[in-house]
């Protein structure tokens, strides 16, 4: 749903020899995506998800209230009844400090990250993100 068109040209440090427009998937959906495949991945794939789902956040922090905004007029109209699933599946990642929570803290290797900052971090981030 909307994805991101991105112009990439070797003004913004992409070496290629023209111009190319490319889409990127919008990050609330990236997002929403990997909470929905969750039960059909394995548990490092889901910590891996996790990470993601981390550096999303941390990366686009200051876009929460266009994500909410975003969710409640199209995201959670196009989900239809899996909008809850959504819902239901953050509560239960991030509600508390986990196995897959420890596990994508261990995942970097360039910085330290704890599993309390990222339990923390994606629990507000989708209380804002995902409230009516």
């Amino acid at each position: 749903i909307d994805p991101w068109s991105i112009s990439l040209h070797q003004g913004n440090g992409v070496p290629l020899p023209r111009r190319m427009d490319v889409l990127v998937a919008h990050p609330l959906c990236f997002m929403v995506q990997k909470l929905l495949i969750q039960k059909n991945r394995s548990a490092g794939k889901r910590a891996q998800d996790v990470l993601y789902i981390y550096d999303t956040i941390e990366l686009f922090a200051a876009l929460l209230e266009e994500f909410n905004a975003h969710w409640t007029s199209r995201i959670a109209p196009a989900l239809g009844s899996q909008a809850e699933e959504v819902r239901t599946l953050s509560l239960q990642s991030f509600a508390e400090v986990n196995d897959m929570v420890r596990n994508a803290a261990q995942i970097p290797v360039d910085r330290k990250l704890s599993p309390e900052q990222i339990q923390a971090t994606c629990s507000y981030a989708f209380a804002q993100i995902l409230r009516a």
